[in-house]
């Protein structure tokens, strides 16, 4: 996941595609760093790869008859519909998790990245970029 530190306001965000190494509180310049995803962010996707399945299962069902939509179509479309919103809701409970704990080793980084620079001599600070934690 992409983040956005602003040197000059002092806050942390997750990077937009658009706003590129751009604030977009103050404009200013801001550093842009990856942090690696938990397993949390990767079950997100696949409970929403799951619903979208079920989905697709149950709607071509009448198309291709004798497959597995039909097994899904015989559960009841409300039981179809109860077990796709409980996919996708405990989807956005991973996503939550997820960005919680990326965003504190996003800060983290940031503290140990700060640090660095304060106590690095003046010709050690340009020695280049350091590398995120994974």
């Amino acid at each position: 996941m992409k983040f956005c530190y602003c040197p000059e306001c002092d806050k942390l965000r997750p990077s937009n595609w658009y706003a590129r190494d751009k604030c977009e509180i103050c404009s200013g310049k801001c550093m842009v760093f990856r942090i690696k995803r938990t397993i949390l962010g990767y079950l997100m996707y696949a409970l929403d790869i799951i619903a979208l399945v079920f989905i697709v299962l149950y709607l071509t069902a009448e198309v291709f008859p004798e497959s597995a939509g039909e097994a899904l179509r015989s559960l009841g479309t409300e039981t179809v519909a109860v077990l796709i919103f409980v996919l996708v809701g405990a989807s956005l409970v991973f996503a939550y998790f997820d960005i919680k704990e990326t965003t504190r080793r996003a800060e983290e980084y940031i503290h140990t990245r700060i640090e660095e620079s304060r106590s690095a001599e003046p010709d050690e600070r340009e020695s280049g970029p350091v590398t995120p934690p994974e």
